[in-house]
């Protein structure tokens, strides 16, 4: 069941051939890691590391995360034609250093640049902090070296320091940037590999602590690090740094406006001894910063209502028994709710859906999340040009869809309509795959 969860994930962020094999394989090491750490802290009744499975698999999910940014839609990426030209991509622009990346006022606008004399930090080596004998211990039981702390003295020089901080429809972005040889954490050889992540997030508005646990976070190269699918070292040389992008969901934990002291913490891990467990950390850091929390960057929100009809087969997934088969179904009567922000790097959009009598679980959910090519999905049209399908993003509320359209504010009030047509694929035969356009049914945006 864990195995397929992951690849209908794949599935949804249409993440296939290469990438799609690595990012699985990745996930499983991860998990393997973690189930063992999670063990051998139940057998010394230590402490267990609290947290859900995206917790635990934040570093490849960053991964997974960036790529379905890039591949939201189709084109997403790519040079388009029309007024649009390149479509935005967020993780790029926020992972280039703010004296490298190309000018666009309306988002930098939107972005929270710390001064320097406000923020600071500290850099602790595993053997400073209050882990170091619950680590040791399980660095121990499985046979690898001991921490040796006079080999990582040198991370105490490498001088953090938050980059840009982005607050933007319930999410809160940290970009951090490290000053030091780049090339350990992307091209390192068996004698040095290390990884480097987000962790907590602690705000304070004076009269109350909020703690926040990151949605995603990872490394995020700056443009040019990759050719295709191949990592360009020598780009990677010319660079003195690295940049981690961390991103924390606010409004599950209904954190209010106003401003606050924030105190970010991240970990540098050891990968030759485990690429995501804890107890292969070598250092912490600690950088503490102001950041202001409002809804100044989302400018209006629009919400729209359509019913859908006619009959078209039903995909269904049969996960216990593997099994995948198809039924006639009736769309009438099914309405599609749809509320889109408008913010500055993007415009955010929600799908909800009311289902008739007579539906079950199985088939609302394979109408709703389906397959790559099955379910219900939307086709964003920008002045009718289309820029392909949706991106779906399963996080939120149970029958909720998330996406994005990422053209940025400037872009969104040049656009004279933006469109999402809704898409109806199913297989035929388990094999062949189907689809349809509802037309008739399209959800205005603009």
């Amino acid at each position: 069941m864990k195995d397929k969860r992951f690849m209908e994930a794949c599935d949804r962020l249409n993440i296939r051939d290469s990438r799609r094999e690595e990012l699985l394989g990745e996930i499983f090491l991860r998990i393997e890691a973690e189930e063992r750490e999670e063990k051998h802290m139940k057998n010394s009744n230590s402490r267990i590391r609290q947290g859900k499975l995206w917790r635990k698999l934040a570093p490849v999910l960053a991964v997974v995360l960036i790529l379905g940014a890039v591949i939201l839609v189709p084109s997403v990426g790519e040079a388009v034609s029309g007024w649009f030209g390149k479509l935005f991509n967020r993780s790029e622009y926020l992972g280039t250093l703010p004296e490298n990346r190309a000018s666009m006022p309306d988002v930098e606008t939107a972005i929270q640049i710390p001064k320097d004399n406000e923020q600071d930090y500290t850099i602790y080596t595993l053997d400073e902090t209050d882990e170091a004998i619950e680590f040791a211990a399980a660095r121990a039981n499985y046979g690898f070296a001991p921490y040796n702390p006079e080999d990582w003295q040198w991370l105490k020089e490498t001088e953090p320091k938050i980059t840009d901080i982005l607050v933007e429809n319930g999410k809160l972005t940290v970009i951090s940037y490290l000053d030091t040889d780049p090339l350990p954490f992307w091209c390192g050889d068996e004698n040095m590999k290390l990884d480097w992540y987000g962790d907590e997030l602690y705000i304070t508005n004076g009269s109350k602590t909020y703690e926040l646990y990151f949605g995603s976070t990872g490394l995020q190269p700056q443009e040019g690090y990759f050719n295709g699918e191949e990592m360009n070292i020598d780009r990677v040389k010319q660079d003195k740094g690295v940049m981690l992008y961390t991103e924390y969901n606010i409004a599950l934990d209904n954190i209010p406006e106003g401003h606050y002291d924030a105190v970010f913490t991240s970990r540098i891990l050891d990968c030759r001894v485990d690429v995501m467990a804890n107890f292969a950390t070598i250092a912490k850091i600690e950088q503490r910063f102001e950041v202001d929390i409002d809804s100044r960057n989302t400018s209006k929100k629009e919400k729209g209502s359509v019913q859908i009809s006619g009959k078209y087969p039903l995909t269904i997934s049969d996960h216990e028994n593997g099994g995948v088969y198809n039924i006639e179904k009736d769309l009438s009567g099914i309405t599609v709710k749809s509320e889109a922000a408008f913010n500055a790097t993007s415009i955010a959009v929600s799908v909800s859906y009311e289902f008739p009598e007579g539906w079950s679980e199985a088939e609302k959910n394979a109408f709703i999340y389906g397959g790559r090519d099955s379910g219900l999905h939307y086709e964003i049209l920008v002045d009718g040009e289309s820029l392909g399908k949706d991106g779906k993003n399963l996080h939120g509320r149970q029958g909720v869809i998330n996406f994005e359209i990422p053209l940025t504010s400037d872009q969104q009030q040049k656009a004279g309509s933006i469109v999402l047509r809704p898409v109806y694929g199913w297989r035929d035969d388990n094999t062949e795959k189907k689809g349809v356009a509802l037309e008739g049914c399209d959800i205005v945006i603009k």
